[in-house]
């Protein structure tokens, strides 16, 4: 059976028509709990390597209290071998003013993990949707290009 998490964020999916090219962005904590690996599914993969991440991003946090962490993700979810449905996702989103430098020095310690681009969002055109859906962990649903969310401090750490 699947966790309420996984539910929750499935439930979430479905409430909203997103293109299945589009992104949707997902609280980091919905993302990363405890069932990261079976039905979240991250591309960096090894249980160890995703605690070194989130290591990673807890120093960020600690450097910037105000930063947001986001898990970017296509808008559907993929599908194994045995039918189960999981969301996959090679993309966070960190929401600060905090340089990029440093960022890129936090994951200088962690090899195995780094991303390979870290970036401005407002660098890249990746992201011209006409709609962002953000799945909060609270259960709600929003558009951030309708609620006034400050595109132009979001650095993105992508997995190729």
């Amino acid at each position: 059976m699947k966790g309420n998490v996984v539910m929750k964020i499935e439930e979430m999916i479905n409430t909203i028509q997103v293109p299945q090219t589009d992104y949707i962005l997902i609280d980091y904590d919905l993302f990363f709990n405890d069932n990261i690996g079976k039905y979240n599914k991250f591309a960096v993969d090894d249980l160890k390597d995703i605690q070194n991440l989130k290591n990673v991003l807890y120093k960020i946090q600690c450097k910037d209290i105000n930063a947001r962490l986001y898990v970017c993700s296509y808008s559907y979810e993929t599908v194994d071998c045995n039918g189960n449905k999981s969301i996959y996702a090679d993309c966070i989103w960190i929401n600060t003013n905090m340089d990029i430098g440093f960022i890129n020095k936090v994951f200088d310690e962690y090899k195995t993990i780094c991303p390979s681009e870290i970036i401005s969002l407002r660098e890249t055109d990746d992201f011209s949707q006409e709609h962002i859906y953000l799945l909060k962990s609270d259960g709600m649903v929003l558009d951030i290009k309708k609620h006034n969310f400050n595109l132009n401090d979001v650095v993105t750490l992508y997995w190729d």
